[in-house]
């Protein structure tokens, strides 16, 4: 999935609108309302006194509305039906799967084996996708760990030693494992949100508008888009060698076009769009150094 900040919103006809409270009514602010039809994805946020708008094209759309401390609603809207789509949302227990990678580092201590976690574990991802695998007992990780990317990537810990994946499993075991105080299976959730650092967002990120779209090739790892000005379009290398292309995506049309590279898994990384309209990018991996031109 590729994302866009403030774009221009293509053919936007009509609105989708309405108001986020909570059970007593009370406003909601900063609540991340999403309409998704088709590949596309466009998300604006409640604001002080829990409305939202959204400009959309006419059609139907799966509405998702997210908010820390509440449980996600879900709901199908046909914008030719002109009434606002309210949000009613209960309280709930914090959900690991639903916490950025910044409020789950608050949760952790200034220890030896964190300083290890973070130099070797947020190097490709964040924390949020370790917490896919909460609970994992030290052996269950360095089983994991050799074999991690599934064939996607090179893979990281391949040569590892084993006293590294000792390390590494032994810490994760302690912090992700079944008995760690925030993540275990007997963790408690009024712990966890008595102790994560939520920052609340500013007046200015809320008036953003969010647009994502859902990349052609799957488990592709878009990586570092470059914006060609003159023709509106969107640049991007596909690192996984399930993809392994260059690609580009039309701002106007919002449409993709894909290109497979020469070089077998050649893990496309950083690209740069030259004078001449030709879109340079970085082979990785092994191959450091090298470059193909579209």
């Amino acid at each position: 999935m590729v994302s866009f900040a403030t774009v221009p919103l293509a053919a936007a006809t009509t609105v989708i609108k309405g108001a986020v409270t909570d059970a007593s009514g009370k406003p909601i602010r900063g609540a991340a309302v999403s309409a998704k039809s088709g590949i596309k994805t466009i998300t604006r946020f409640s604001q002080s006194d829990g409305k939202y708008e959204i400009a959309v094209a006419a059609g139907t759309y799966d509405v998702t509305v997210d908010a820390y401390g509440f449980a996600e609603k879900k709901v199908s809207v046909d914008t030719a039906k002109t009434a606002d789509t309210n949000f009613s949302l209960p309280t709930a227990n914090l959900s690991l799967a639903r916490l950025t990678g910044s409020e789950l580092e608050s949760l952790l201590p200034n220890t030896p084996e964190v300083r290890l976690l973070k130099s070797r574990c947020i190097e490709c991802h964040s924390l949020p996708t370790i917490i896919h695998r909460h609970g994992q007992t030290a052996e269950e990780w360095k089983e994991f760990l050799p074999n991690m990317t599934h064939g996607a990537t090179d893979e990281p810990f391949e040569s590892a030693t084993p006293q590294e994946l000792d390390a590494l499993s032994n810490a994760l075991e302690k912090y992700f494992g079944p008995e760690s105080p925030f993540f275990g299976s007997n963790a408690d959730p009024a712990e966890l949100k008595a102790h994560v650092k939520h920052v609340e967002p500013s007046d200015e990120a809320l008036r953003a508008t969010l647009i994502q779209y859902d990349v052609p090739t799957k488990i592709s790892r878009p990586h570092s888009i470059e914006i060609d000005l003159r023709t509106n379009v969107a640049w991007f290398g596909e690192e996984s060698f399930f993809g392994n292309k260059a690609a580009r995506f039309n701002m106007d049309t919002e449409d993709f076009k894909e290109y497979p590279l020469l070089t077998e898994k050649a893990r496309p990384h950083t690209g740069a769009v030259a004078s001449d309209g030709r879109y340079w990018v970085a082979l990785g991996g092994s191959r450091n150094g090298r470059s193909e031109a579209i």
